[in-house]
């Protein structure tokens, strides 16, 4: 049983702070060509110390990890794709998604902690909601002032959000319900900004 990828440990001697290789299975942070994994064996404190962490690469949830207990409350950016496999991820902070491929959402996928997922893709992105039993109970974002984000949901499943906000004032942005026609639910304000 092994995995691709730098495994998270967090409780180990880096105290849960991201940029700490002792936090990381092999005393390395990932690298922009390796993808950072949380999974069955991933404990301990997952918040990034001083508030702001970047992933050069990927990032996987598995559905074995458990441990959420610690939210988010900082910034995360990952600057690939990332793929949550049916686990839940407490997220209170911001994560922000930049990869121009896919992004999936299997099985039952939770974030939770009515924070902010911020897709800012230079080009184009796509989602893949892979589940009716995915909840994303936080703040979903399409685009940031540097880039106009063309967000497609990839599947027939619906998109369940607390808010919605497409654009900004420095860049138009844009969803695309996709060919499926996914279904969008917003429990609080939506907003639509463009140039």
């Amino acid at each position: 049983n092994w995995v691709l990828g730098v495994v998270w440990n967090g409780a180990g001697a880096g105290g849960g702070d991201w940029s700490a290789g002792a936090s990381w299975v092999g005393g390395a942070v990932p690298t922009g060509t390796e993808t950072a994994v949380f999974n069955a064996t991933s404990n301990g404190l997952n918040d990034p110390a001083g508030g702001v962490f970047v992933i050069p690469g990927s990032l996987i949830v598995q559905n074995t990890y458990t441990d959420n207990a610690a939210a988010i409350t900082g910034t995360i950016t990952v600057t690939d794709d990332v793929n949550f496999g049916g686990a839940a991820f407490n997220v209170t902070g911001t994560l922000i998604i930049s990869g121009t491929g896919t992004s999936k959402f299997t099985g039952a996928s939770v974030l939770t902690g009515g924070g902010t997922v911020r897709f800012n893709s230079p080009t184009t992105t796509t989602v893949n909601i892979q589940s009716a039993a995915t909840t994303l109970a936080v703040a979903l974002e399409i685009g940031d002032a540097t880039n106009g984000t063309a967000l497609t949901l990839g599947t027939a499943n619906e998109l369940d959000v607390t808010s919605l906000q497409v654009g900004n004032a420095a860049q138009a942005a844009s969803l695309d319900t996709g060919a499926n026609d996914a279904t969008v639910d917003v429990h609080g304000g939506v907003t639509f900004l463009s140039t």
